[in-house]
């Protein structure tokens, strides 16, 4: 996320076309990364190798695009996804730390 942020100010404002383009090209550069992965011991290699590797490379492209497409995006703490759901009733409220760098959140609406 640490690149997608800063990148995102130029990019929500490119023409789809370009976007696309961009896209395709930081793919390749993320095909050649997870590559490395495989040998050196790279920053987020087992995410890389367990996880991206086994997407197909038109999903990495749209997962891509979508990272930086959106005019909005808001990050949670751990602690903020908790109090979200916490502070608006929701019993047995539950973390998953997915993949060491995200959280899913889930809880009990009430009766």
């Amino acid at each position: 996320m640490s690149l997608a942020i800063p990148l995102r100010k130029l990019t929500v404002l490119l023409p789809h076309r370009l976007l696309v383009v961009l896209s395709h090209g930081l793919e390749w550069a993320l095909t050649a990364y997870i590559g490395l992965c495989r040998i050196l011991p790279l920053p987020m290699r087992s995410y890389m190798r367990s996880v991206l590797a086994k997407f197909p490379r038109s999903v990495r492209r749209l997962t891509i695009y979508d990272q930086l497409n959106p005019a909005y995006a808001k990050y949670y703490t751990r602690a903020e996804a908790e109090a979200l759901l916490s502070d608006g009733g929701f019993g047995d409220v539950r973390l998953y730390h997915r993949h060491g760098y995200s959280w899913t959140v889930s809880g009990t609406r009430p009766a």
